[in-house]
């Protein structure tokens, strides 16, 4: 077992107190060895009102763990609690990796400032060991609602560390796991910034704008590739992605869904044309999911964790199985269904 010093002062446990902790109820999952192996596990994030949620933790051959955002957290307007008493760091997060052994994670990825992306993580770093954050350095200048506030101060936090925080743009390679490649595709030094980029009317620049800048990143072992493009919206996928990114670099095996696959651009979907598209969206946003029928039609498998439940894609570098908590009594894709799948809204 490994130990670490907390690098904030003051935390509640030390992370390997808290992952040693015998295994909850019902927990179910296998926890056999990953050594050799790249597992990257998408957690089912529940609709409870906000935001849709991504949490997706990546577990390399060389036995390290770290989060790609960290799911859902909304705290409350008195700062004691979270809405919906809910918080993914606590609720998903912990759990699974208490179920799989795991007791150390060793840095966590945010795509970018909203709460169902990184809220995890505020309970996350009162409670465990963080050494390390990576993101796109990202910064909304149009003033900072609570939401990027929130962000910005966790971020800072990190920066008072030496060596804990990593600021990455297009073209860096991140290093998780000598087996691994990981390059950021995008957003570029310079940022994507203002018109075109809003998506309808109704979407203000202090939400469309900190999802154009998402962390994107293309991981790839051996002859597999995963493609983690964060919450950019349609129209940027179409508009500011598919014309400044190479598109080998965007063709993959393996898909998180852009921004939840809520909507998709059939666009993006050729681009990529993945064998398997895995949507983090429960609740309402699995009924309004485009990915079944977009992706789906191009011939990619696609898992709906609102439907599928937890989604885990193993690697051994030459081929890939998958894990999945549970099979819909239904098909997702219906000819006769209804939805949204412009790039231009």
């Amino acid at each position: 077992m490994r130990h670490r010093n907390s690098i904030f002062p003051g935390l509640a446990f030390a992370i390997s107190a808290i992952l040693t902790t015998p295994t909850l109820a019902g927990d179910n999952l296998s926890t056999g060895s990953t050594r050799g192996r790249l597992t990257l596990t998408c957690l089912e994030i529940p609709d409870y009102g906000r935001g849709a949620g991504l949490a997706v933790v990546i577990q390399t051959p060389g036995g390290k763990t770290f989060l790609y955002d960290s799911g859902s957290g909304y705290p409350t307007k008195d700062g004691k609690g979270w809405e919906g008493n809910y918080n993914a760091g606590r609720d998903a997060i912990l759990p699974f990796l208490r179920a799989k052994g795991i007791t150390s994670i060793d840095g966590v990825l945010i795509s970018h400032g909203h709460f169902d992306h990184f809220g995890g993580l505020l309970w996350l770093v009162d409670h465990a060991t963080i050494p390390k954050l990576i993101d796109s350095g990202y910064s909304f200048r149009g003033g900072h609602s609570s939401e990027l506030a929130a962000y910005e101060n966790l971020r800072n936090r990190f920066k008072k560390v030496p060596g804990a925080y990593v600021e990455a743009h297009t073209g860096d390679m991140v290093q998780l796991d000598p087996a691994l490649k990981v390059e950021v595709l995008f957003p570029p030094h310079e940022y994507f910034q203002g018109n075109p980029l809003r998506t309808h009317k109704k979407d203000t620049p202090e939400h469309y704008l900190p999802n154009a800048n998402s962390l994107g990143i293309r991981i790839t072992h051996g002859d597999v590739v995963f493609l983690l493009p964060g919450d950019v919206q349609v129209t940027e996928q179409v508009e500011v992605l598919l014309p400044r990114i190479a598109p080998e670099k965007l063709r993959c095996n393996i898909l998180v869904a852009p921004a939840h696959g809520i909507d998709a651009a059939p666009e993006f979907a050729q681009a990529t044309h993945p064998e398997v598209t895995i949507a983090s969206a429960s609740g309402r946003y699995a009924t309004w999911s485009a990915t079944p029928k977009v992706y789906g039609g191009l011939g990619s498998r696609v898992f709906v964790t609102g439907t599928h439940g937890r989604v885990s894609v193993i690697s051994d570098g030459k081929s890939y199985t998958l894990d999945v908590e549970r099979e819909p009594a239904k098909p997702l894709f219906r000819e006769d269904s209804e939805f949204k799948t412009s790039a231009r809204q």
